[in-house]
């Protein structure tokens, strides 16, 4: 991260993806949200935010851009600040709870300038949704706006944190989001900081074994559905036996071009941040790397990382370089 700082003072900001996170405003109000005291941040006016996107551009060496928030469909110049990321790079990945997308105008109108989306879906029962969203009866308009999407020919995966409430019924997100044509299903285990400092127990598992059997049953679900699973908190090897399907999950959602698993990803969200090189993380110095590979000879790159409270020393797996 420090390097990132320093080159970024230079002009020179090794961006492998980039995301530029326009609000932090919402219209959910998912009880483990990490974003906390960041709702204060002012956002970039519309030309501050493509000006940002043009300097992005010219130094990424990807041309892959993610656009997120809080929720980025609460801008109302959302139309036009993807219009302009359109233009200039290859890959537009929009990070939404996808609400807005169940009118069908809207979805429409701005999905021709994203290539992907990767839709937040944090329950399968209406019941659970309730209780993790504080809203009524939204699961269906968050289903409807994936089948939008996919309906104007966008690249849809789903993100959902494994927050506690909903680990019983992980095996019935596969069938969910096969049946709706999703392209891959995110796994996200909650190793920022802003998650963790809540402490709640009915929220945060408070070990990686209270996950497995769900896990194992849904991503077994997933594989006989031909559903890509990807992580993201938890490293491949760490399940040893799912290893193999972890590793080509991350591999076809690339080759779909989500992308940006696993690289370095600078994050901008306001002009004094991005102005003094102090490009925003997920609170790196709280996410731990094993000490057994410097480079994860399985991800062909820096180790993704872990939280701690999820995955001790202790439990860390022999590892030994695969040739």
């Amino acid at each position: 991260m420090s390097e990132i700082v320093e080159n970024s003072k230079k002009g020179e900001i090794p961006i492998s993806a980039a995301e530029l996170k326009i609000t932090y405003k919402c219209n959910m109000g998912c009880r483990f949200c990490w974003v906390g005291d960041r709702r204060s941040v002012k956002n970039m006016n519309l030309s501050e935010q493509i000006e940002n996107l043009r300097y992005l551009s010219k130094h990424a060496k990807q041309k892959e851009i993610h656009i997120s928030g809080g929720e980025p469909t609460t801008r109302e110049e959302l139309y036009e600040i993807s219009k302009a990321a359109h233009a200039l790079f290859d890959r537009v990945i929009l990070h939404s709870n996808v609400m807005a997308f169940a009118d069908d105008y809207y979805a429409a109108r701005h999905a021709k300038y994203f290539t992907h989306v990767i839709a937040s879906l944090q329950a399968a029962t209406p019941e659970s949704h309730v209780y993790i969203t504080r809203l009524k009866d939204k699961l269906d308009t968050q289903l409807v706006g994936i089948q939008n999407l996919i309906g104007h020919n966008v690249q849809v995966g789903v993100n959902t944190v494994m927050s506690r409430p909903i680990v019983p019924e992980l095996p019935l997100f596969p069938d969910i989001l096969a049946g709706l044509g999703v392209r891959f299903w995110l796994m996200t285990f909650p190793f920022m900081h802003g998650w963790a400092a809540q402490k709640q127990e009915e929220l945060i598992p408070q070990s990686f074994e209270e996950l497995i059997p769900s896990m194992e049953k849904a991503m077994d679900c997933a594989a006989a559905l031909d559903l890509p699973v990807v992580l993201n908190g938890v490293p491949a090897c760490y399940l040893s036996e799912r290893t193999l399907q972890i590793l080509n999950g991350l591999k076809r959602a690339h080759e779909l071009g989500f992308g940006g698993y696993g690289a370095e990803r600078i994050m901008v969200d306001s002009k004094e941040q991005f102005l003094s090189g102090n490009a925003f993380a997920y609170d790196t110095i709280h996410v731990r790397h094993s000490e057994c590979c410097k480079d994860c000879v399985l991800m062909k790159g820096p180790c993704t990382g872990f939280w701690p409270d999820l995955v001790t020393k202790d439990a860390w797996p022999d590892l030994h370089p695969i040739i």
